[in-house]
């Protein structure tokens, strides 16, 4: 299951173009590290779709509010 997951993250951050980089190791331990990463958030409904994007600019609210009026929950 999570195996699966992680392939539909993988396949999706790749057709969008979302950049995403296992960073250096923080520690010594193996499990440990930074993930480099896009800053932009990306909202697309359970189909694949897309819909729109958010910089950190955008408060939660507001993102909030444009999800209820597309009708994704």
């Amino acid at each position: 299951m999570v195996n699966k997951i992680i392939e539909k993250v993988i396949k999706v951050a790749k057709t969008s173009r979302v950049y995403h980089s296992q960073g250096p190791r923080t520690t010594k331990q193996q499990d440990d590290y930074i993930v480099d990463h896009t800053v932009i958030m990306y909202l697309i409904d359970p189909d694949g779709n897309f819909h729109d994007y958010y910089g950190q600019n955008r408060k939660a609210e507001e993102i909030a509010n444009i999800i209820d009026n597309i009708n994704l929950i």
